[in-house]
């Protein structure tokens, strides 16, 4: 009984293709289970999609991003001026040299956005589903 327990305990842990540990019945210890351990496994977790735009010379760049839903953009202000990121419904706030900020874009869509104090900087957002 203990060698076919063995073979079947080995053939589990080589299907599986892990065996954390082999608790084997009937070897002499007392209590031992008949049942291999169950290794549970966490989640993987879903990779989180960033891109970035570098503001630099009173230019954003990429001037224009194509990115997907759920991708979070990250603005770096590299100028030596502050700097806004102003969409026609939510903005950063002013941003120094150095500065970062934020947004995930959840919906697909062309998202235009401009910088509040120098009109004349503009980018665009095309998020794609």
């Amino acid at each position: 009984m203990g060698d076919r327990l063995l073979n079947r305990v080995a053939s589990w842990c080589a299907s599986a293709a892990l065996c954390g540990a082999l608790v084997i019945g009937g070897s002499g210890v007392s209590g031992a289970s008949t049942k291999p351990a169950v290794v549970k496994h966490a989640a993987a977790r879903p990779a989180v999609v960033r891109a970035k735009v570098k503001i630099v010379n009173f230019l954003y760049k990429p001037k224009t991003l194509t990115i997907a839903a759920g991708t979070k953009v990250t603005w770096k202000n590299a100028d030596s001026t502050g700097h806004t990121v102003t969409f026609a419904s939510f903005g950063s706030p002013t941003l120094g040299t150095g500065a970062t900020w934020s947004h995930k874009f959840t919906t697909a869509g062309t998202f235009s956005y401009h910088c509040s104090l120098h009109l004349e900087m503009t980018g665009k957002i095309v998020v794609t589903s």
